[in-house]
């Protein structure tokens, strides 16, 4: 990560296949396939085009203790397009007492499942935590809270993130199988190589303990649901010992030795995008590589060369948490809460977002969750103030910018990937006139035509097509001002902003068309 990255892209073209042609036969859409061929020097693993997008998902910020909200939070998740949400089942929640069911808020969980299941979305249950009385170390934990004067409530939640007894956890992970027989996805633990979800430390075997044991409960109910392996926190940070946070690759090699990979159905990660020194809060665009403790892209390609040098069998990989806290507007200057600013704008956290869940798509992510729906209370006090800002609604439930630009431009792209659209970088202030966004032998020119294009290309559910458009500096970082660029789509193509607002100042020729990008990404409806 300390050396300077360079983007090669492959400079063949194909046109694109019959099936994506436009209604004009004469007319073909140029693609370039695959769209990344190397980046940070290294060989990246692509899908072959055409491939699924992901579905797209959010992470938590449910709240279905009250009905009448959960409700809306459903119907506001609909609207926008979601397939599936992740959301904890408390274990203390459910069996406050070993053996004893709480049965009334058994019953909140399934009024949950039966109106997700009523809008076809689809639930990811993640199989949370351990419980108060489920070993040793953790009704030691409780007893040494109890004597500091603590609420029994309070103690027990303190004390659930300590690693319970494996056949136990087990047991329970059957238990919502068994009660739950329309979710098919268990997701086991979440982040369990952090200390702050794995007590008294981030151990490998404790996990893979536990991991065996709910695979074997929850396969023995129905083998074909799917139990994932828990969201590993991405983090090349060394300073840290493997006591706070477990290195994400060594963590997945223990695994591997314990037999863990060969079982899990998909494995599942957190790709935050923060600052080399200090990763949290994550304030960095997905592309930055330069900045970053490592890029969108760069943890993508090394978790799969990872897992193809632990596994032969191809896994699915899933994203079940993306995402950046959004505190102002640009348009208003306001913040919600005044204080520190350890955050980004509602424009740019949608700008984020898309760009992310397309960079996804191109490299053959299977499940997109945007952590989370909504910003938490104004009064809540998380471990930081970035925590609070989050969602892409705000704690009222109005929408931030994210909320809408998923709800516009998710949709329309959600379908397959096929590949990227020609362009040309017009270099205004050279003898050239243009440069090939798409050529990889550019020694000679200035770090100002290194910027980088993403045009990625995607037929939709509707089989329309559609491409989106968005430029990034060399190293993956921001590009406020416009850069003139040459598209090679029809020249009666629709385009809009990500929010739906339709651009109509462009030039258009003849076969193509110039537009004027940004990082603000601009979607293209082709004709």
């Amino acid at each position: 990560m300390d050396k300077l990255p360079f983007f090669f892209f492959l400079s063949i073209l194909i046109t694109l296949s019959p099936s994506c042609k436009t209604k004009n036969e004469n007319i073909q859409i140029q693609i370039r396939d695959p769209l990344i061929y190397e980046i940070l020097g290294e060989r990246l693993i692509v899908p072959p085009s055409p491939s699924q997008t992901p579905s797209p998902c959010i992470a938590g910020g449910i709240d279905i203790k009250n009905k009448q909200e959960m409700i809306n939070s459903l119907d506001k998740l609909k609207s926008a397009g979601f397939d599936v949400i992740r959301t904890d089942f408390f274990w203390e929640d459910l069996e406050p007492q070993e053996g004893k069911i709480d049965e009334d808020k058994l019953q909140e969980y399934k009024d949950f499942v039966i109106e997700s299941t009523k809008r076809n979305i689809e639930i990811m249950a993640i199989v949370a935590y351990g419980n108060w009385w489920a070993s040793e170390s953790a009704k030691s934990c409780y007893e040494t809270c109890l004597k500091n004067n603590a609420q029994s409530n309070v103690c027990k939640s303190a004390c659930a993130k300590i690693i319970p007894d494996a056949q136990k956890y087990g047991k329970f992970a059957g238990f919502l199988a068994q009660n739950f027989p329309s979710v098919n996805m268990f997701e086991i633990w979440n982040e369990p190589n952090w200390v702050v979800f794995l007590q008294p430390n981030p151990s490998p075997e404790a996990y893979a303990d536990i991991f065996l044991s709910a695979h074997s409960n929850i396969k023995k109910y129905d083998q074909k649901k799917k139990v994932i392996l828990g969201g590993l926190l991405m983090s090349e940070t060394t300073n840290i010992p493997n006591s706070l946070l477990y290195i994400w690759h060594e963590f997945l090699g223990k695994l591997r030795e314990k037999g863990v990979l060969s079982l899990a159905d998909a494995v599942a990660f957190h790709p935050y995008i923060g600052q080399k020194s200090i990763p949290y809060p994550p304030l960095l665009p997905p592309e930055d590589s330069e900045n970053s403790a490592g890029s969108l892209i760069y943890y993508i390609s090394s978790l799969k060369r990872a897992l193809k040098s632990f596994t032969s069998e191809e896994k699915p990989i899933y994203i079940t948490e993306i995402g950046w806290p959004a505190n102002y507007s640009e348009e208003t200057g306001k913040t919600y809460v005044s204080g520190s600013q350890m955050f980004i704008s509602e424009e740019t956290q949608a700008n984020f977002i898309i760009r992310a869940f397309a960079i996804s798509a191109m490299l053959g992510i299977e499940i997109f969750c945007i952590y989370t729906l909504k910003d938490m209370p104004y009064d809540s006090q998380p471990f930081h103030d970035a925590e609070k800002f989050f969602g892409i609604l705000k704690a009222d439930s109005t929408p931030k910018k994210s909320y809408e630009a998923v709800k516009f431009t998710i949709p329309k792209i959600k379908g397959k990937y096929i590949g990227d659209i020609k362009t040309e970088i017009i270099n205004e202030n050279k003898n050239e006139e243009k440069i090939d966004s798409n050529n990889n032998n550019n020694n000679n020119k200035s770090s100002d035509d290194m910027n980088l294009v993403f045009s990625p290309a995607f037929e939709g559910e509707d089989k329309n097509l559609r491409a989106l458009f968005w430029v990034v500096g060399p190293a993956g970082t921001e590009k406020k001002e416009k850069v003139k660029v040459k598209v090679y789509i029809p020249e009666n193509s629709n385009i809009f902003s990500i929010y739906g607002e339709k651009i109509t100042n462009y030039e258009k020729g003849k076969g193509y068309i110039i537009l004027e990008i940004s990082s603000s990404p601009i979607i293209a409806e082709i004709k």
